[in-house]
Parts: C-alpha cells; sequence; structure tokens
C-alpha cells in the first residue's frame, strides 16, 4: 500500500525477540576443535579485511565465502599432520561401548511387558526392568570422528582468518582464555573473544531480525531496560489494560467465564480507545526523543544537563540505575497510566 516508506519495527528485549537461529554465528555454543556436540552454522561471506581478518597468515580472503563446516575438498584441520588429515578424513569404528538406554525407551519396554504405568525416576524405571528381565543398556559402535561434514570449531575458522599465530604452540589458545599470575585474561589467548569480535559474529542477527528482514522490514531492540519506547507505547496500553483490571470488583474475577469476559473488556477497543491509544503512543514517542537526545549530546560532548530543548519525560539514567530488569509500565509510570484511568472514569461516570 505504501511502497515509497521504509517500515521499521521495534521491539523490547526478551529471551524471545532475542532468539538466535538454530543455524546462527554463535560463539557461546562451539568447540574448540572440530566435530562434537555443537550447531552446523550458516556460512559466511567475508566482506572487508577490517573487522574480518587477522594480522597473521591466513587461507580465507575478502570477497570469499568461509564455511563453517568441513567440505570434501578441504585439507583438514590446520593442527593434524598429513597422515591424521588423510586417515581421520571419515568416521571410523574403532570398537563396541556400552550405553545406557534413556528413560523414554525404558518406560516403552515396560509397556510392552505389560507393567502397569511405569514411572518414577530412572533408577526405579532400571530397577523395574532388571526385574522383568529388559536390558537396561545396549552395546553401539564406538566411532573415531572424521573431519568431513563436521563443524569447524573456533580453533579452525580463526587460523583460517588469520588469527592464530603460528609462532605459538596450539595450547596457547583455549575457550576463555590464558590468566596471568594477576588473574587477568589475555584475550589475545581467548578463541570466544577474538571470534566473537569478529563483525559477522558480532553483528549477527536474531530469528526476529532475520524473518523481518526476508519480508522486506527492519526489526530493531529498544536499549536495555527501556522498554517503554517499543511498539508504539504498547507498553502503556498495557498498564492501562491492567490498571482498569486492578479496579474491578473481586467478583468479577472469581468464575472462568466472568474473568475472560473481563480480560475482554480490559484489552477491547471500548477501553482502550483510539484516542488513549494515541496518548500512550505520544508518550513513547517522547522517549524516543529524550533518548535520541541523550545520545546526540553524548557523542557530540554536550552536556544533555544544560540542553533546554531536550524533550524530558523522565531521567533517562536515573531509571536505568533503578531498573535493572524487564518493567511493567505501572511500575514506572504509574502517574501518567493513573492519569489516564481517572480520565476514564470521569467520562464513563
Amino acid at each position: 500500500m505504501f511502497p515509497d516508506y521504509d517500515y521499521l519495527f521495534m521491539f523490547d528485549h526478551s529471551s524471545g525477540h532475542d532468539r538466535q537461529r538454530s543455524n546462527a554465528l554463535d560463539v557461546s555454543n562451539m568447540n574448540t576443535d572440530y566435530g562434537g556436540k555443537q550447531p552446523h552454522m550458516h556460512d559466511t561471506y567475508i566482506l572487508r579485511e577490517d573487522g574480518y581478518l587477522g594480522p597473521y597468515p591466513r587461507v580465507i580472503n575478502v570477497g570469499m565465502t568461509q564455511h563453517m563446516t568441513f567440505q570434501q575438498n578441504d585439507i583438514g584441520p590446520f593442527y593434524f599432520t598429513d597422515d591424521q588429515k588423510e586417515s581421520r578424513k571419515y568416521d571410523t569404528v574403532v570398537g563396541k561401548i556400552k550405553k545406557m538406554r534413556p528413560k523414554t525407551i525404558l518406560i516403552e519396554e515396560l509397556k510392552k511387558k505389560n507393567v502397569s504405568d511405569p514411572k518414577g525416576s530412572l533408577k526405579k524405571l532400571q530397577s523395574l526392568c532388571q526385574e522383568n528381565n529388559i536390558p537396561i543398556s545396549v552395546e553401539v559402535d564406538k566411532i573415531l570422528e572424521g573431519w568431513v561434514g563436521k563443524p569447524k570449531g573456533m580453533l579452525q575458522i580463526l587460523f583460517e582468518r588469520g588469527w592464530i599465530d603460528p609462532s605459538k604452540d596450539r595450547k596457547y589458545y583455549t575457550k576463555s582464555g590464558k590468566k596471568d599470575i594477576y588473574g587477568v585474561t589475555d584475550n589475545n589467548s581467548s578463541l570466544e573473544h577474538l571470534l566473537s569480535n569478529c563483525d559477522d559474529f558480532r553483528n549477527e542477527l536474531s530469528m526476529l531480525q532475520w524473518f523481518g528482514m526476508e519480508m522486506g522490514i527492519t526489526v530493531d531492540h529498544t536499549p536495555i531496560c527501556h522498554a517503554e519506547l517499543s511498539g508504539e507505547g504498547i507498553e502503556y496500553v498495557w498498564g492501562l489494560a491492567k490498571n482498569h483490571y486492578r479496579h474491578q470488583p473481586l467478583g468479577q474475577k472469581r468464575k472462568k467465564e466472568t474473568f475472560k469476559e473481563l480480560v475482554r473488556k480490559c484489552l477491547s477497543t471500548t477501553y482502550l480507545t483510539k484516542d488513549r491509544v494515541r496518548q500512550c503512543s505520544k508518550r513513547a514517542r517522547s522517549y524516543v526523543c529524550a533518548y535520541f537526545q541523550h545520545h546526540f549530546c553524548a557523542e557530540n560532548t554536550i552536556d544533555s544537563t544544560m540542553d533546554q530543548t531536550m524533550p524530558v519525560p523522565v531521567q533517562i539514567e536515573k531509571m536505568a540505575k533503578q531498573f535493572k530488569t524487564h518493567r511493567s509500565a505501572i511500575d514506572f509510570n504509574f502517574r501518567f497510566i493513573s492519569h489516564l484511568v481517572k480520565t476514564t472514569v470521569s467520562e464513563e461516570g
């Protein structure tokens, strides 16, 4: 309908909004070496040298795509000898090991033996299985993991980018980094630090941002501890609805049907009218203006306390210190919500 406009949707910080894609570039779940239980991350494109590539010899250059898993034609982990690269290219069976069967399998086996309602701890289920001659473990192949098709791990990815000093022993690099006698971490030895500071890892899109980009819109987050900036005043709208609910008689909240009807009424356009929603939106926009002005003053070394033009509905820095978690609009702006409620009562009266 409006092709000349760009669309920006603002969300507050939460575990749902910040959730990563399953193949996201994320160092938190990566191993030091290849394979093991780590995600298969998507490939990445090296846009420029600064922020991507290190000062040491590398195999990846600007304009190339770096695969996060080993390909068939790769030469293998750089820390392997030539013989190891060839002999450990594919998974190899090196023997047998015993593996304990999980609870779900034990319950299924017990049900097949007509054991009534098998449940409880793993230890209890194992005892029931032994009483009914059901094996609690199985023998499986012991696999020596090959590198083809496996996630590369942090060490290999950083080596390919030129962040690994060839003059240092491999053991110099650890996941979190070496500490000196004073307990200070040497960030140059921390694989997590080196990789998380690469631009593609640092600027990885969340799942919400990715799907927004696929739809042709931009998704952004509010500053931490400032949820009131998001959603055109949605936090205030929620606060208004909650406050209205709290003012209703307890009798309307006891039965399921009357409770649901009351919630519908509190969230209906009859109560949350266009005018009230716009007042909430106006309040949220004033916060956006205040935050922008504060950021502008900080970037240009201007004393924001002396700037009389800054539309400060509240003192942003004071709020940030007082509240460290997600807040309800009732908590951080009770006076504004109460004013709307009083206006509503007088109009309905």
